[in-house]
């Protein structure tokens, strides 16, 4: 199961001589652990936000997560293991075989990847929402399940470096 997680930033206020009190704010999206997209205004003077949308940041890390296992799945030594678990078969009769079944597994998931991208060509704006329809769109074309968490970190101390 894939992990989508969105964590919302906040910190403490700030006093400012020419423009008042100010407070940061952001957002991070991690896909199993690994952080994708960011976004965060300090509420004052900077800020940063990752140049690509969340939706390009998902699903290539998405795409990248399960293209990695189909090759760790399709191995010489996993065709052998098939065929022990599955004797008669024609899937992992031959290493042709075998390949020709990679083949069907990543066209799959590249026509999967496309359709996701189609059907979420009108997302909101909010991060989190926009999350929780992908990963719905990703259930909808793949079978996939995806966990959707949602997190917040406050910065009491105002000492974290969002940068």
């Amino acid at each position: 199961m894939i992990e989508f997680k969105v964590i919302e930033l906040s910190g403490p206020s700030g006093d400012c001589e020419c423009c008042g009190s100010y407070s940061g704010s952001g957002t991070e999206v991690y896909v199993n652990d690994e952080l994708v997209w960011r976004k965060y205004f300090d509420g004052h003077m900077g800020g940063d936000q990752t140049e690509e949308s969340v939706l390009n940041a998902i699903l290539n890390a998405w795409n990248e997560a399960n293209i990695q296992k189909i090759d760790s799945d399709f191995t010489e030594e996993k065709r052998h293991q098939w065929n022990k678990d599955h004797p008669g078969n024609g899937i992992a009769r031959t290493s042709e075989n075998w390949a020709e079944r990679k083949k069907e597994m990543l066209d799959f998931q590249s026509e999967s990847l496309d359709n996701v991208k189609e059907s979420c060509s009108n997302l909101p704006y909010d991060e989190l929402l926009q999350v929780r329809m992908i990963s719905i769109w990703i259930e909808s074309f793949t079978g996939e399940k995806i966990q959707v968490l949602e997190d917040s970190h406050y910065d009491s101390d105002g000492d974290d470096d969002y940068e």
